[in-house]
């Protein structure tokens, strides 16, 4: 995926959700450096969505699938119903990751929660600092750098 092609969708679903497309293409970008095939396997994630789960399903959910690194259970939640390697996916990833940041929002208020509970499940803060904070620091800093710096489109260079 190039980078023009992922700004492409960032705005895409920005528009949809009403979150800055800047704030996906950051994600995106720290999570899983524009890597659409991008997985790691989370043996410590303890949530799971169903009763009973065979293997592959419950290694599914805690697997982090693709651009956003969305949690398979997370994207169950949102009714994600395909084989996981469908959020390999760049709109889908991009969509189910747009719509657990939007809840998160709503939920925690600020940027620096909703991204820190993106990535940790829940915005803990120590001292004036999320448990997660290079991360936070990461994904701000690269907001702020895209908003600094929004690449020019061939046609206006």
């Amino acid at each position: 995926m190039t980078k023009e092609e992922l700004i492409i969708l960032s705005k895409t679903a920005a528009v949809q959700e009403d979150i800055p497309w800047e704030l996906i293409y950051a994600i995106c970008m720290t999570e899983s450096s524009g890597n659409e095939f991008a997985i790691r396997h989370e043996a410590h994630y303890r949530w799971t969505v169903g009763e009973s789960l065979a293997l592959g399903e419950r290694l599914g959910q805690k697997t982090s699938w693709g651009l956003m690194q969305i949690m398979g259970a997370v994207a169950r939640e949102y009714g994600f119903t395909d084989q996981f390697s469908g959020l390999w996916d760049p709109q889908t990833n991009i969509r189910y990751g747009v719509k657990h940041l939007k809840r998160l929002k709503a939920k925690h208020g600020t940027w620096p929660h909703t991204i820190s509970a993106y990535n940790a499940g829940t915005p803990i803060v120590s001292d004036g600092r999320y448990k997660n904070q290079v991360y936070v620091d990461k994904v701000l800093a690269r907001w702020s750098d895209i908003e600094t710096h929004v690449p020019l489109k061939a046609s206006e260079i």
